[in-house]
């Protein structure tokens, strides 16, 4: 395999990166050959970039709010149900928190894009803080759903 440099362009977690590797392998303690990756460099001009836009944002949060404005409504009407008190305990702490992402983190996130796009903060808020943000959002979210299946199973 010859030793040129070659260039290659991947992305890694919503940031596009260039790489620059020689075509040397090693192998790892099975046997596998891995590439080694003697060097990574981050363009001047991607490190501002982000994956989404402020208008993918405005679409994605009335989206999501009622995704789970709805898994609230379903989740309510079986505590009217005869249920275990524990379930209704567990469904009541499942909703709560989840209409209060909705209220909190949404709202906040809210006046995030709206800085980002009608540049009215002191701070300068980008696509990639919001990015940075939504992911934070989206971890709620999906511990939300989680507790929305073990609900289910409980079911």
């Amino acid at each position: 395999m010859s030793q040129e440099l070659i260039r290659e362009k991947i992305s890694v977690k919503q940031t596009d990166y260039i790489l620059n590797r020689n075509e040397t392998t090693t192998k790892n303690l099975d046997g596998f050959p891995i590439k080694e990756v003697p060097s990574l460099e981050i363009n001047e001009d991607q490190k501002s970039q982000s994956y989404h836009n402020v208008l993918y944002f405005r679409t994605i949060l009335p989206s999501e709010t009622e995704k789970l404005t709805s898994y609230c409504l379903e989740w309510e009407r079986k505590l009217e149900l005869d249920i275990p008190d524990e379930a209704r305990g567990l469904i009541r702490i499942t909703v709560g928190q989840t209409r209060h992402l909705m209220k909190e983190r949404f709202k906040r996130f809210e006046g995030l894009v709206d800085d980002c796009e009608y540049k009215r903060s002191e701070k300068d808020t980008t696509c990639t803080n919001l990015d940075g943000f939504w992911d934070m959002i989206c971890f709620q979210i999906q511990d939300l759903h989680q507790k929305s299946n073990n609900l289910t199973k409980l079911e």
